[in-house]
C-alpha cells in the first residue's frame, strides 16, 4: 500500500494537480470551477469537465431553440385571429417573455440569439442560392429590381441621418425641430 500522499489528503491543491498541468492551467481551470476534485486534475477528469461544458453548452442553445420556436408557433396561431403577421407576434410575445421572466428560460434565448447573430452570414446563403436559381426570371425586370434597391437604400440612410440629428439635438437639450 502506498504511504505517500493520495490525491484526496489534505495537501494543498497546487501539490495535488496532474503533473503535466502547468501552473496556469490549473488556476485557470480552478477560477472556472472544472477542478474542485482530486479526479478532475487528472487528463481524464479535464476531458470530463470539458464534455459536461459541452453538453451544457448544447442543452442551453436546444432550450433557448425550442422557446424560440414556441414563440414563432404561439404567434402564427395568434395571427389566424389577428390582422398581423406571425412572426411579428410572435417577436412581441418573446419580447414579453424577455421582459418578464429573467431567469434560465431568458439566458437559453439569449445564449442562443447570440449564436445566432455570430453565424448571421450563413442565414444570407439560401436568399443568394435563390437569386441565382431564379436569375432568368430577374433579367427582365433588372431595372427595376436595381432602381428599387437604390432608392431604397437612399431613403434610409436618409431616415437615419435625420433620426440620429434629432437624438443628438435633444440629448445636447436643444430643440428637435
Amino acid at each position: 500500500m502506498n504511504r505517500g500522499k493520495s490525491a484526496l489528503s489534505p495537501a494543498p491543491l497546487r501539490e495535488r494537480a496532474a503533473p503535466s498541468q502547468t501552473k496556469e492551467e490549473f488556476d485557470e481551470q480552478a477560477q472556472q470551477g472544472l477542478c474542485l476534485s482530486a479526479f478532475c486534475r487528472t487528463r481524464r477528469g479535464r476531458a470530463r469537465a470539458m464534455n459536461m461544458r459541452v453538453v451544457n453548452t448544447v442543452l442551453r442553445l436546444a432550450a433557448g431553440f425550442a422557446i424560440l420556436l414556441v414563440m414563432l408557433w404561439l404567434g402564427n396561431l395568434a395571427a389566424k385571429f389577428l390582422p398581423l403577421p406571425g412572426p411579428l407576434v410572435g417577436m412581441v410575445l418573446l419580447f414579453l417573455f424577455l421582459t418578464v421572466h429573467k431567469g434560465a428560460a431568458a439566458q437559453a434565448v439569449i445564449a442562443c440569439g447570440e449564436h445566432f447573430l455570430k453565424h448571421y452570414a450563413f442565414f444570407f446563403i439560401p436568399a443568394g442560392v435563390g437569386v441565382m436559381v431564379h436569375i432568368h426570371q430577374l433579367r427582365g425586370s433588372m431595372l427595376g429590381v436595381a432602381a428599387s434597391l437604390v432608392i431604397s437604400s437612399l431613403l434610409s440612410l436618409i431616415v437615419t441621418a435625420v433620426t440620429m440629428q434629432l437624438l443628438i439635438k435633444r440629448r445636447r437639450g436643444g430643440t428637435a425641430s
